[in-house]
């Protein structure tokens, strides 16, 4: 049996300084380095189903696979651990479109199939039993479709309707609010540039 016939194809991918992780449709990840050698392998479990995204935390120590059938693992690339399996990681019946580092490791955001925004926190790193999880943002407030991180502890959610930028910092309190004019059938995306000011002498 091919490789990917045994492991799934390629659903998404996640980059660091020096790493590239492949998370595949029959939940397996393969992280490569920068010369494209293949440093760590995971075999997805029988009933993990597919991977629906993966990241890296600042750092790379950490990764992330979040799974459609609505799981989040998080990964030591160090010492090749399984850490935490996070099975609340979104609401009930929902997937993991998006998972995301806020930090080192010990804080992660995840986007559910609903439009809702999750973050999970550990007392120091992911240590069984130690998450504590909480909504930041609900589908019932209008879909979030994307988040994005942005500087200054800064995060971007875009919905069908408008991009809100919210702090991470001060509990998910919304910064600002832009407006969006857009035709339904053709759902946005997001991304920033951040332009750097200089002083001439």
């Amino acid at each position: 049996m091919s490789f990917r016939a045994k492991n799934g194809s390629a659903v998404a991918v996640a980059h660091s300084s020096s790493l590239t992780a492949v998370a595949t449709s029959k939940g397996s990840l393969l992280v490569f380095d920068a010369e494209g050698r293949l440093e760590r392998f995971w075999s997805g479990g029988e009933s993990d189903g597919s991977a629906s995204c993966v990241a890296f935390s600042e750092g790379g120590k950490y990764v992330a696979v979040g799974y459609s059938k609505g799981f989040v693992k998080v990964i030591n690339v160090r010492s090749g651990t399984v850490e935490e399996i996070i099975r609340e990681a979104v609401q009930i019946g929902r997937g993991v479109l998006q998972v995301l580092y806020l930090d080192y490791g010990r804080s992660i955001l995840t986007l559910d199939s609903g439009g809702s925004v999750f973050e999970m926190h550990t007392r120091s790193r992911f240590r069984m039993g130690k998450a504590r999880i909480r909504c930041i943002f609900s589908g019932c407030n209008g879909e979030v479709l994307h988040m994005r991180l942005l500087p200054h502890s800064l995060l971007a959610l875009l919905t069908v309707s408008k991009i809100l930028v919210v702090s991470t910092k001060m509990g998910g309190s919304i910064v600002c609010v832009f407006p969006l004019e857009i035709n339904s059938r053709f759902p946005p995306l997001l991304d920033y540039i951040e332009e750097l000011s200089r002083m001439m002498e």
